[in-house]
């Protein structure tokens, strides 16, 4: 049974390696823009190490951690806390995606899920940093998440699931490409691209959870707004990132649409 523990603890093993490439896609990004995400008196974090200095950092933000115990191999300084809490974060999503796409008998399409897992941890640190989705991120997400659902689809027989997928893909990219006419200063195009891929991975799993993560996200973004003005650690016009809602919406939308759908139909009915 793959929700048995050793398999989730593989599950959580590769997610914490996809969690290192997720960490390479943000360090790449923070270079560009010039937000490196590193105390500047560690040259270490900041540059390679000179050839002729031996680099005992290990990739794996994790292992690295445990062995060096928290602090710098290079230099001895405190390691950054980011790339850890990026490879724990990744670790955990694809632990619950895995026993979630399970109980809903689509585990074929697992691959494509934890394909959007690992772009979507990267998305969300680099949105928040650096206010930005990148195309080199994005873009490729369309081929990759749609072969791999054509993979499940074939596997299990259902290409209505395939056809949802495009449909929840064209519809959700064309309604942010709406606001983002409209309203320009609220939306930015890396929400409009971003959020086909996001119509594809929710449409694949039912429309209701579509429906579930399209208006959740809008939700997420206004709870967190208020909160922001209340503490005044925003003003009215502040920009705010959607893509972390956005991300943030889909997720609950794979994995908790279903029992959300069965707990309201309990409610209506008394049952």
């Amino acid at each position: 049974m793959v929700t048995t523990i050793a398999p989730l603890l593989a599950v959580g093993a590769a997610g914490i390696v996809a969690g290192t490439l997720a960490n390479r896609a943000i360090d790449r990004m923070q270079r560009e823009t010039a937000q490196p995400d590193a105390d500047p008196r560690c040259r270490c974090q900041l540059d390679p190490p000179s050839p002729l200095v031996t680099d005992r950092r290990i990739p794996v933000a994790v292992v690295d951690t445990f062995l060096h115990r928290g602090t710098c191999a290079c230099c001895g300084r405190r390691q950054r806390l980011r790339p850890l809490v990026v490879e724990l974060s990744t670790a955990a999503l694809f632990v619950v995606l895995t026993v979630r796409l399970v109980s809903l008998d689509l585990l074929p399409a697992l691959p494509a899920y934890l394909y959007f897992a690992t772009v979507a941890v990267a998305l969300t640190v680099i949105d928040i940093d650096c206010k930005r989705l990148p195309n080199f991120l994005v873009l490729p997400s369309y081929p990759a998440v749609f072969t791999l659902l054509a993979f499940a689809a074939a596997v299990q027989g259902d290409w209505p699931a395939l056809l949802r997928a495009a449909v929840g893909a064209a519809a959700l990219f064309g309604f942010y490409l709406v606001l983002a006419l409209v309203h320009p200063a609220g939306m930015g195009l890396g929400d409009v691209k971003l959020a086909g891929v996001i119509g594809a991975v929710l449409a694949f799993v039912s429309y209701g959870a579509f429906v579930l993560g399209a208006l959740l996200a809008f939700v997420f973004a206004a709870i967190a707004g208020a909160v922001l003005l209340i503490t005044r650690r925003a003003l009215v016009g502040t920009t705010i990132p959607f893509g972390p809602y956005m991300i943030a919406a889909a997720l609950v939308g794979v994995v908790a649409a279903e029992p959300l759908g069965r707990a309201y139909l309990s409610w209506r009915t008394g049952a």
